[in-house]
């Protein structure tokens, strides 16, 4: 062969390997721009496979152009950038993040993997499966009186909206003894009868004229059975409220000038008087509450 041809040669094959080289720096140089911001990187999750087969995946820690550190199972994995044949990176579920936190916590004591380039190790074991999200906020209460059924702690998380504003009743006004089913008909009886008369006095107040009981006791009626209704199903956020204050001033307003023949201002005076009865019975509620725990009454 010529001598320039052999040279030609020679000068090709140098730059066929410098192109090489260039391109795979310019990959690395891409994956690290890529995860180069640290929230990110928590949030990634890679799939990378050794030029031996052998293949690791989790959470990425940190990456550069020499050293790919991720988390499997809780164990911190030094890769080479050498050694890797392909990685693949995917975004985590909320899910798969939290998982991966509670490993890394339970790690924190664990002596680090070696490098699979330095020694040989075994595959390690996938991750465990996210757990279920737990809804409550803390451990439930030691019992104030142990051994005692009713100091107990009791499992909030499965009742129902009614029994979590009933429970909170009765630990605001144990003396009412809301919680006992038993109370409930002697409670609803004394709600009915109470709202019936208080629209009666209002519409009286607002109108100067009698009104029949008889439509004091059904509006009465109809707001009782509303209010109970929204206890029990109507969850508290801030649309809820907005909604719940709109809806039941409209609704009052309505009944008492449809029904009861009010004019708008009359309405809006015997709404201000239920309003006011209102209050002076949830002060009732206090005053005895307080009252009773100044003489040490126990409840």
């Amino acid at each position: 062969m010529p001598q320039g041809e052999t040279k030609c040669l020679k000068h090709r094959l140098c730059r066929a390997d410098h192109i090489l080289i260039m391109i795979r720096t310019l990959l690395l140089v891409g994956l690290v721009l890529a995860l180069a911001a640290p929230v990110a990187a928590q949030e990634r999750s890679a799939s990378v496979r050794l030029e031996d087969g052998r293949t690791f995946e989790g959470r990425v820690l940190t990456l550069n152009l020499e050293m790919m550190v991720i988390e499997v199972g809780g164990t911190r994995v030094e890769i080479p950038a050498a050694q890797i044949r392909t990685c693949r990176f995917r975004e985590m579920t909320p899910a798969e993040a939290h998982a991966a936190a509670v490993n890394a916590e339970q790690a924190n004591a664990a002596e680090p993997a070696s490098a699979p380039g330095s020694a040989p190790a075994s595959e390690p074991a996938p991750p465990p499966a996210a757990a279920k999200r737990i809804t409550w906020t803390g451990p439930l209460p030691d019992p104030v009186v142990a051994g005692s059924p009713v100091s107990m702690p009791v499992d909030e998380r499965n009742r129902s909206l009614w029994q979590l504003r009933i429970g909170r009743l009765d630990r605001a006004y144990p003396w009412l003894v809301p919680a006992a089913p038993s109370q409930w008909l002697s409670i609803g009886l004394l709600l009915l009868v109470a709202a019936g008369l208080v629209v009666h006095v209002s519409v009286g107040v607002a109108g100067g004229e009698a009104v029949a009981l008889g439509k004091s006791v059904g509006l009465g009626v109809a707001c009782v059975t509303s209010g109970l209704l929204q206890v029990a199903f109507v969850p508290v956020n801030d649309l809820s409220i907005v909604l719940m204050l709109l809806g039941n001033v409209s609704l009052s307003l309505f009944a008492l000038a449809s029904l009861m023949g009010l004019a708008r201002y009359q309405a809006v005076v015997a709404l201000c008087v239920q309003l006011g009865f209102g209050a002076l019975v949830f002060g009732i509620l206090e005053l005895v509450t307080a009252l009773l725990g100044s003489v040490g009454v126990s409840t």
